[in-house]
């Protein structure tokens, strides 16, 4: 009954954290953020088409955005009752599919009042006629998080309350689990962000505790990643054509969220250097090229318990140059 009670908490702390570290830096690269429009809250879920349009879902909200290279903006999907939010988006552009995890962090409210939770699940969109293909509900009540293409047309899903990776092949299969360990911190806030290699292995972060883990292309096998430091609450994370990694850490407790490069191409323990931080709720992120476009969500008063902290009425996606760096 306690480890039950300790999930609800997490989950409704689902971006909260209590890890305090250092960290290394390197000298910070441009930055610089453009404003979503003003009806559009709490961004999550980010990601581009072969045209480098960049697509972006809410944490409380099923509406996609749609921002072209010149920042025109429109609404590409309203949210219905099949996809009410938007904590990550991936493009496949052999398939033409934007997938989309869609959990019911919120919730609406009944007749009564009471606070209802639909089944949190993920959809695939046909991008050509702004359609849903088909939706798959999480297994036992499971929190999808974070989205990560296969390369073959399917996508990895992370299970952050059922400690489990699940794989969906095409938008005609079934959501099957394909990796569970006990290094999938059982009781605290699991695997969040999802990367592919370019080994076919996968990258996962762990929200909670704060590590980094490798799985094997196969699920069969599951290693942690010696860093030299601990992450506080690693969230949404890229793997680059060279094998670095990019990855966020949302650091509610502190509020000064950050973007980080790990190399994997050297000897563990991995140096975490932060190339940019005192971003306000870090999330997920996309690369075009040589820039990073992280949604900068501003969740924090939403789940630190402190009532000084203001309810932001502005939201942004920042970008980071990281043509010197890479």
């Amino acid at each position: 009954m306690m480890q039950n009670s300790l999930r609800v908490l997490n989950q409704t702390l689902i971006l909260a954290g209590l890890v305090f570290t250092s960290w290394a830096t390197l000298s910070q690269p441009d930055t610089q953020r453009f404003d979503l429009p003003s009806h559009f809250k709490y961004p999550n879920g980010i990601t581009h088409n072969e045209d480098n349009d960049i697509f972006v879902g809410s944490v409380v909200s099923g509406d996609i955005l749609k921002i072209s290279g010149q920042r025109e903006v429109e609404t590409f999907f309203s949210g219905n009752e099949e996809v009410f939010a938007g904590t990550s988006l991936r493009y496949d552009s052999e398939t033409n599919i934007l997938w989309i995890a869609s959990p019911d962090y919120l919730g609406k409210k009944d007749k009564t009042g009471t606070v209802v939770r639909r089944s949190n699940r993920v959809a695939a969109i046909d991008v050509e006629t702004k359609s849903v293909i088909r939706t798959w509900i999480m297994p036992n009540k499971g929190f999808c998080n974070d989205i990560a293409l296969d390369g073959e047309g399917g996508v990895y899903i992370t299970d952050s309350l059922e400690d489990t990776i699940h794989h969906i092949e095409s938008p005609k299969s079934a959501l099957l689990a394909f990796a569970q360990s006990p290094l999938f911190s059982p009781g605290q806030l699991g695997p969040a962000g999802i990367s592919l290699t370019n080994s076919g292995n996968l990258i996962v972060g762990l929200y909670s505790a704060g590590h980094l883990l490798e799985v094997s292309s196969d699920g069969n096998s599951v290693d942690k990643i010696e860093l030299s430091r601990t992450l506080d609450n690693p969230d949404g994370l890229h793997v680059l054509p060279n094998g670095k990694l990019l990855i966020l850490e949302g650091s509610p407790s502190t509020g000064n969220g950050k973007l980080n490069l790990i190399d994997l191409n050297g000897e563990q323990p991995y140096e975490v250097i932060t190339l940019a931080d005192n971003i306000e709720s870090p999330l997920n992120l996309t690369v075009i090229n040589d820039t990073a476009y992280v949604t900068e969500s501003r969740i924090r008063h939403l789940l630190v318990n402190d009532s000084i902290l203001p309810i932001p009425d502005k939201f942004f996606v920042r970008e980071v140059n990281l043509k010197d760096i890479l």
